[in-house]
């Protein structure tokens, strides 16, 4: 069963703002968890972006954008290797599609979910992002703060995705 991330209700009371572009970006965005074996909570996998990347020194999720033809699985295999240096045969669950409209155009994301072991989140390779940036957060204490900090497209999923219940996501992986 996937989750709509379209359906969920705080989506319809976000206000849209207008884009300054009308370039449309069709991309994969991964929501990563990895639960801690002490605690047993659910963190997710999160990166702070490069100054001088789109959305610079914002935390965003392991994503991409979706190469000519490209499945959106396969597109997800992709940038995780890429951005994560974890290349094992991942398992994604679809989630839903949403559309988030931003100052540098409309992003149309594909969002999927998979699940990493404690001994992978240590060996992660973070290539396209700040350095020393890998962070895992408890999907239990992302509030505004975290939420502020995010890109904008990211912020939009992960409300979309609590407003679903993050128990009943973890339990997808």
């Amino acid at each position: 069963m996937s989750i709509l991330l379209s359906q969920a209700p705080e989506l319809q009371a976000m206000p849209k703002a207008s884009p300054l572009s009308s370039e449309v970006h069709n991309i994969v965005h991964i929501m990563t968890l990895i639960r801690n074996p002490r605690s047993g909570e659910e963190l997710l996998l999160l990166f702070r972006r490069k100054p001088d990347d789109t959305f610079g020194g914002r935390l965003n999720c392991p994503s991409g954008h979706i190469d000519g033809s490209e499945t959106k699985r396969a597109a997800a295999v992709r940038e995780f290797a890429e951005e994560t240096g974890i290349g094992r045969k991942m398992m994604f669950r679809y989630l839903g599609e949403m559309s988030v409209e931003t100052n540098i155009g409309t992003f149309n994301s594909h969002s999927l979910i998979a699940r990493i072991t404690p001994e992978e989140y240590g060996a992660i390779i973070n290539t396209e992002h700040m350095p020393g940036s890998k962070m895992a957060i408890a999907l239990s204490g992302i509030g505004a703060s975290t939420l502020s900090e995010m890109t904008p497209v990211d912020a939009a999923i992960i409300r979309a995705a609590m407003a679903r219940g993050a128990d009943k996501l973890a339990a997808l992986v």
